[in-house]
């Protein structure tokens, strides 16, 4: 997405979300910055986050994240392997 983020992903026990996020955001921050030849905040600094309760909601959970460029008129993204009928 041109302006923000998806993940679905499990954190590690021993792992907090606010650990695993500002350590993300930091890196990838860093390297965009670099990329586009500037500096300062890239990322907002709150997010968004929800627990996934079971398979059913895993599964509906990512086949929004990978329709969700389409849903918005972005042409397919070729790194996206899953096929969802």
């Amino acid at each position: 997405m041109p302006n923000h983020v998806h993940l679905v992903l499990r954190v590690f026990e021993g792992i907090t979300i606010d650990r695993l996020f500002h350590s993300w955001k930091s890196y990838t921050s860093n390297v965009a910055n670099r990329i586009l030849g500037r500096e300062g905040p890239f990322w907002q600094r709150e997010y968004h986050d929800r627990i996934i309760r079971d398979e059913r909601e895993f599964a509906d959970t990512v086949a929004y994240v990978v329709r969700n460029p389409d849903s918005v008129g972005l042409a397919p993204w070729p790194f996206v392997g899953a096929k969802l009928e």
